[in-house]
């Protein structure tokens, strides 16, 4: 609607501007007339739209961080497949058991919601109970014995911390895995519910999500790990002002960098696990990326780093966009009018995605680190979260390159992107632009896929920013736009914090409710199971269950200790860092007018921003065992100056057009033929 509105408010006025005729009353009738409403689109058929809602929802609560994922045969994925072969009979038993329970279905989201005013409240009860539907609905469709959690104890009965690593951590995936499964079947069950799908409807969705999730996961590149955190990166940009988060990044690249030089840090755990970024911020995801295919080669990481400020000091609007030069009347034409009359945008970011095509490849798509994309697909309106190491949403290096240009893309302006691999239908453009319109800060992607420590940076404040008084209501207009997007990103901040604690409460209770119970079956006065329990001896529930699996076997016999606080327990695998822009102080860029002098200006506030945080972001970073000296030595990278990094031929050309150049042509950005960007890099399934 935002951008409906826009458009209309454009197209009136351009009217006006040519006839002075065009009044009022005519934009009152034409909004009584529904001229803002969506239409349905009728290429995309109504089960088709159904089955592919229920299969996102479904896949984005199941693609959690497991020990057991990164290969064809890992013990997650051969859940995901089994529960593919069973999807009927379990979808069937769950949906149908959730919706015979009223709002029971919930209990998950409710275990976050009431813990979060009340840090010391035993967590709700509802969790086990919601899992005792689900361990019902499993069993009858034959799927429990695929997914035993063995019965090795978890640590040695002789002496304290004696782990059995390999069964604490197929117990960790269970349980985890369980809970990812019940708040799946919980969406699931609402759109059932709202008759907004059928039960045949949902079944193939759940077919297709376990299909496609267990693929995902098999192709994953990293894992959990007890001994380092699942670490990520969030990056809100704002176009040409997405400059300051870029200067945040390079600090951190930059400790990392020296770090792995000092030999502090080792290759193959250091860095980002993952970086989700919107609008310029996707930018930096996807330069980050980059630099952390040469973690293990000193020379490549400084090439890196090279690139990476040469990205964002020696770009400018002559070489990242042109303008589509036309008739502002194109811009509200209707679909009535000639083709080549139609203009949906008049900026084309074909420079941008050439220099994305340029320096991303395969080798980056099949490092460590997963980058995460957010656009929005503006004809189904659906949020999309793009992943390099998922072939489902992003195959090949222009993919990223197209992904990248449409997260960045800001509506009515920017050409959209017009197909990408998650088309729903095969029926012409869709329009894929600024993912900051569903997602400013894309921290929800990030949590869904279990990260544990996380650094967020923004080139904006936390929350929304005043204005001065408005005077008419195109400005009206334009200020909701504002609101709007600052509402989202205030919105998402809160959604992000209580999405883990409800996920990570729920897998408290769980576990502590699975422990209890083969207590009770092997060491009641009646067993019902022979054996040692799970967990006795040195075994200590509570460190367990909350993942501080390092104090999991250290429990000395005789001793009690309360049960950790709800704020303890989410401590131990979420915590979050944040770097904002202080508006006042660090004033922005407007537009995408990007320029030397203010991409050097935004770069060294980014950079002071992040040291003044810098020993936050190194434990983010898992960086110990440094003194603080050398630390902020490391926080306190020299930025060269722009003729020493762009050298003064590129300097002078900036400088002398700081104007964006007429398109050349309208095809948009193509890949090279010889650049090999559209080929697959291929995947394990």
């Amino acid at each position: 609607m935002r951008g409906r509105l826009l458009g209309v408010l454009v197209g009136v006025s351009c009217l006006g501007a040519c006839s002075g005729v065009v009044s009022t009353r005519m934009l009152a009738d034409a909004f009584n007339g529904g001229v803002l409403d969506s239409t349905t689109d009728p290429f995309y058929a109504a089960s088709l739209r159904a089955k592919d809602t229920v299969a996102w929802r479904m896949r984005d609560e199941l693609g959690e961080a497991y020990f057991g994922q990164g290969a064809a045969d890992a013990r997650v994925v051969k859940w995901l497949d089994a529960l593919q072969d069973h999807a009927a009979e379990f979808m069937s038993d769950i949906v149908g058991r959730k919706l015979a329970g009223g709002d029971q279905d919930n209990d998950l989201e409710l275990v976050g919601e009431d813990a979060g005013g009340v840090p010391d409240a035993p967590a709700a009860k509802e969790a086990s109970a919601s899992q005792k539907r689900l361990q019902s609905a499993l069993q009858r469709a034959s799927l429990d014995r695929e997914r035993s959690i063995g019965d090795e104890p978890f640590c040695g009965e002789s002496a304290p911390n004696q782990p059995n690593n390999t069964a604490i951590e197929r117990f960790a995936d269970y349980v985890r895995f369980n809970v990812a499964l019940d708040l799946a079947a919980a969406d699931a069950t609402q759109l059932v519910r709202e008759r907004f799908t059928t039960m045949p409807e949902a079944i193939d969705a759940a077919k297709r999500a376990f299909h496609e999730t267990a693929t995902y996961l098999a192709d994953r590149k990293w894992k959990r790990d007890q001994k380092h955190p699942v670490t990520g990166l969030v990056i809100k940009g704002g176009a040409a002002t997405g400059i300051f988060s870029a200067g945040v990044v390079y600090v951190a690249l930059n400790m990392l960098n020296e770090c792995l030089k000092a030999k502090v840090c080792m290759p193959d755990h250091a860095g980002f696990v993952m970086a989700s970024g919107t609008s310029t911020g996707a930018t930096v995801a996807t330069a980050a990326d980059i630099f952390h295919s040469a973690l293990g080669d000193d020379g490549k990481r400084q090439t890196a780093m090279h690139d990476y400020l040469n990205w964002y000091m020696c770009s400018s609007m002559n070489d990242l966009y042109c303008v589509r030069k036309g008739v502002l009347f194109n811009l509200a034409r209707g679909n009535g009018a000639a083709p080549a009359d139609i203009q949906d945008s008049f900026l084309d970011f074909n420079g941008l995605a050439g220099k994305v095509e340029n320096a991303y490849s395969c080798t980056d798509m099949n490092n460590r680190m997963e980058l995460i994309l957010n656009t929005v697909d503006f004809r189904t309106g659906r949020l999309y979260s793009l992943s390099d190491q998922d072939p489902a949403t992003l195959g090949t290096p222009w993919d990223v390159a197209k992904a990248v240009v449409s997260s960045a893309a800001l509506p009515f302006i920017v050409r959209p992107t017009y197909n990408l691999p998650v088309d729903p239908v095969d029926a012409g453009h869709f329009a894929y632009l600024d993912g900051g319109i569903r997602s400013e800060l894309p921290l929800l992607a990030l949590v869904r896929r279990g990260v544990e420590r996380m650094l967020v940076v923004s080139s904006s404040a936390s929350v929304t920013g005043d204005d001065a008084a408005i005077g008419n209501a195109l400005n009206m207009a334009i200020r909701y736009i504002d609101i709007s997007t600052g509402g989202v990103t205030e919105a998402e901040i809160d959604h992000a914090r209580t999405r883990a604690q409800a996920s990570r409460l729920a897998e408290y209770d769980y576990c502590e409710a699975i422990i209890q119970d083969d207590l009770t079956a092997k060491y009641a006065p009646k067993p019902t199971k022979p054996g040692r329990a799970l967990c006795t001896g040195h075994c200590d529930a509570d460190y367990l269950c909350a993942g501080d699996f390092a104090r999991a076997c250290s429990r000395v016999r005789g001793e009690r200790h309360r049960r950790p606080s709800n704020e303890r327990i989410v401590a131990q695998t979420f915590q979050m860092t944040s770097v904002w822009r202080n508006e006042e102080r660090v004033p922005s860029l407007p537009g995408y007018s990007f320029n030397p002098d203010g991409q050097r200006r935004l770069m060294l506030a980014g950079i002071e921003a992040a040291r003044e945080q810098c020993t936050q972001i190194a434990a983010t970073l898992d960086i110990g065992g440094v003194n603080d000296e050398t630390l902020y030595q490391w926080c306190t990278p020299r930025l060269p100056g722009t003729v020493e990094l762009c050298g003064a031929e590129l300097v002078a050309k900036l400088n002398k057009s700081l104007t964006a150049p007429d398109c050349a042509n309208d095809r948009g950005p193509t890949p090279r033929p010889d650049a090999g960007s559209a080929n697959s890099c291929g995947n394990l399934r």
